[in-house]
Parts: C-alpha cells; sequence; structure tokens
C-alpha cells in the first residue's frame, strides 16, 4: 500500500470519526474549558469569597486559627480538609459536614482566618465536573468509557496530521476565501487542527492514564502507621491549639515543608495528614504528604514524592498537564484558550461537513444534523438524561 493509499484511509476514518463525534467532544472541550476555573466557578455566585490578594506568607492565619474560626462558625460540624488557596484572589477553602449532616465548603479569609461564605459542596462546580468525567452516570465503568475515548481524540488528530502533507507549512497559512464556504472552513479547520494538535496529544494522552487509574492500575506509595488506638474518629484534644502544634511538630521534621492541605482524622486509627510542596518545589514532581498521630504528634510517617511507585508517581505531573496547572495561571489560560480554539476547530469541521453535504444550503446546522442519521436521536437521548441525571443527582429532585 503506497503512501497516497495510507493518507486516503486515514482521511475517510478521520472525517468519518470527526462527524460522529463532534457532538460528544464539543461537550468535553467545553465543560473541560470551564472546569479549568473550577475554582471561580465554585465561587463565582459569591462574592464574600473574592479577597482580591492573598497576604505574604508569613501575614497568613494559621490553620489552627482556620480550624477555630470554623468551629466558631458552625457548631457541631466537623471540619475534614482545610486547604490554601492557589487562586489569590479567593479564600481558603475547607470542606465540613454541619450538624445536620450537609458536606459544605466554607472560604475563610486568608489573613485573619474568619469565614467569608459558604455554599453547598454538590454545587455548580462539582455538576460539571461528574459532566466531565463521566457525563453524570455514577460508577466506575463510565469513567473509565469517558477516558478510554482519548483513544479516538488521539487518533483524530494523529490522522489529521498524517493526512495534511507537510502540516508544518501551514503553521500561519490563512484559510483561503477564494474557494467559497467549504474552502474557507476547510482551511480554518486546518489552522486551527495545527494550533491545537500538541494542546489534544497532551489532553489525549492525560486521558489515557486516567483511563488507566479507573481500571485500577493506580501504583504504590507507602502507607502511614495507624495512630495510636483512641475510641472515638476525632479525638477531644483535637482543636486549633493542636493542629498548630502538629504543623510546627511537622516543620522542625522537614524544615523545608510548605504545607497546602490539612486532612484531619475521619477514622480512629487515622492520623492528622500533611500535604504540600518543599519551598521552591514543582507542583509537576508530585506532593510531599506527612502523617502524624493527633494524641501523641508522633510522625507515622512521611512520603515523598520519589516513594511512589507506578501510576502513583506522576499522578501529579498528569493532572497538571491536564488541568492546565503545570505554568499557573498563565497555564491555565493558555488551556482555557486552547480549549475553546479545540472547540472552534470541532465546529469548523461540522460546517465543512456540512457545506460538502448541502452546499446550495445557508445554514450549515440542519445538513449537519442530518448527516448524523440516526446518530443524531442518540445524541438527542444522552442530552435529556444528562439533564435528568443532574436534576436527580445535583437538583431539587
Amino acid at each position: 500500500m503506497g503512501m497516497g493509499r495510507v493518507r486516503s484511509t486515514l482521511f475517510r476514518l478521520h472525517r468519518w470519526l470527526g462527524v460522529r463525534l463532534v457532538p460528544f467532544f464539543a461537550a468535553l472541550f467545553l465543560s473541560g474549558t470551564v472546569l479549568v476555573f473550577s475554582d471561580e466557578l465554585e465561587a463565582a455566585f459569591h462574592p464574600r469569597a473574592w479577597v482580591g490578594s492573598a497576604p505574604e506568607a508569613g501575614a497568613r492565619a494559621s490553620f489552627g486559627t482556620l480550624f477555630a474560626q470554623l468551629e466558631a462558625a458552625f457548631p457541631g460540624a466537623t471540619v475534614f480538609v482545610m486547604e490554601r488557596q492557589p487562586q489569590p484572589w479567593l479564600g481558603d477553602r475547607s470542606h465540613l459536614t454541619t450538624a445536620t449532616g450537609e458536606r459544605i465548603v466554607v472560604w475563610s479569609d486568608p489573613a485573619s482566618g474568619t469565614v467569608l461564605d459558604s455554599a453547598p459542596a454538590r454545587g455548580l462546580r462539582a455538576m460539571l465536573r461528574a459532566f466531565h468525567d463521566s457525563f453524570l452516570l455514577p460508577g466506575r465503568w463510565p469513567f473509565v468509557l469517558v477516558s478510554a475515548s482519548s483513544v479516538l481524540l488521539l487518533l483524530s488528530v494523529a490522522s489529521g496530521l498524517v493526512t495534511y502533507r507537510r502540516f508544518w507549512k501551514g503553521l500561519f497559512r490563512p484559510p483561503p476565501r477564494h474557494l467559497g464556504e467549504r474552502g474557507r472552513q476547510g482551511g480554518l479547520h486546518r489552522l486551527l487542527g495545527l494550533w491545537s494538535s500538541v494542546f489534544l496529544l497532551i489532553i489525549g494522552s492525560t486521558g489515557l492514564f486516567f483511563m488507566a487509574t479507573g481500571l485500577g492500575f493506580r501504583g504504590q506509595e507507602p502507607a502511614p502507621a495507624p495512630a495510636s488506638p483512641r475510641l472515638e474518629a476525632r479525638p477531644a484534644v483535637l482543636d486549633g491549639a493542636r493542629i498548630d502544634a502538629a504543623l510546627e511538630r511537622a516543620r522542625k521534621a522537614l524544615p523545608d515543608f510548605e504545607i497546602k492541605v490539612v486532612v484531619l482524622p475521619g477514622r480512629a486509627r487515622d492520623g492528622i495528614t500533611l500535604a504540600g510542596h518543599p519551598a521552591g518545589g514543582s507542583i509537576l514532581a508530585g506532593e510531599t504528604t506527612l502523617s502524624l498521630d493527633p494524641l501523641t504528634l508522633e510522625i507515622l510517617g512521611v512520603v515523598h514524592p520519589a516513594d511512589r511507585q507506578g501510576n502513583a508517581r506522576i499522578r501529579a505531573l498528569m493532572n497538571a498537564l491536564h488541568f492546565g496547572e503545570w505554568g499557573g495561571q498563565w497555564g491555565r489560560a493558555l488551556w482555557a484558550l486552547l480549549g475553546l480554539t479545540a472547540s472552534w476547530l470541532l465546529l469548523s469541521g461540522a460546517r465543512v461537513q456540512a457545506a460538502r453535504s448541502a452546499p446550495c444550503s445557508r445554514g450549515w446546522l440542519a445538513p449537519f444534523l442530518r448527516g448524523l442519521g440516526a446518530l443524531r436521536w442518540v445524541y438527542l437521548l444522552a442530552a435529556a438524561g444528562a439533564l435528568a441525571l443532574a436534576l436527580i443527582r445535583f437538583g431539587p429532585l
């Protein structure tokens, strides 16, 4: 088989996949683009959660102060996680279960620790994340199947690059204007495909990693020793002062340890788990975790990035690449821009197909939907099912 025939076969495959998967990947690209700003999305309807700018490291309220303020603001609540907000314009974030059993997210002033606002944990951010991960379907297998679509994404990108001869010469080639709608949209499709190809290859590759974790390939990391025996999951001595003492003990053991997250015990043999990075360390290498006994403040175990094996060693890298966290705020902005570019790529491909199937039509949506055949009804039923699941899992139902 000659190279020309290979390109022809791959082009037919590229077109066949593209036409049928445009709605599917559009839903994933758009939801993923929005989720790049998931922290801001969670606080969008809570103006008091916005603080303008984060204080200097030495002026931040301690985790013990955060804990004391949370307990004072929500009597009878159980605080599980407290974390430094990675976005400097938002308050620090904690996860609680109230005395009535409701799970909530709480924002605190990073300078004073006072509570700014709260919201249900199962809000818009959680719904969009569930939609992006598994189209709101519960269980492990929907997540695995959605992640497995990365194979189709990688195949589409690779086939497009192979069929576009000398594609590297088209990086700055504007779409032709003299070839009509089909030629103009085809040129735009090729241009957007080149600009977003590296981004799509990264998203597809990290998607395969998530599929592997969903199948059970999670790697290994050392587990901390169990805490000293106690009857209750949350010992009575665990208060703000105790938490600050635990953090001071951790800093003496690891002087360059910048603690970002505190996870409090939820079972009788659990310790206090601290997570963070060495001073000046990269998030791409993974976090360091340290566990302490809440009664004795004895260190139960320390896990450095190099201590992890298999998938666990590259989990932080895969997350950072997939969600744009690799470059801080600029990385998130670039990933959002490329996510929109990829969505526009799908739109231009749909318009090329519509112009090919109905060259005299003034619109493109109706011809494209007709080209889907019976599959358009599958997508319609899937959209109705997703709406129903959203109401059941996250709405008033």
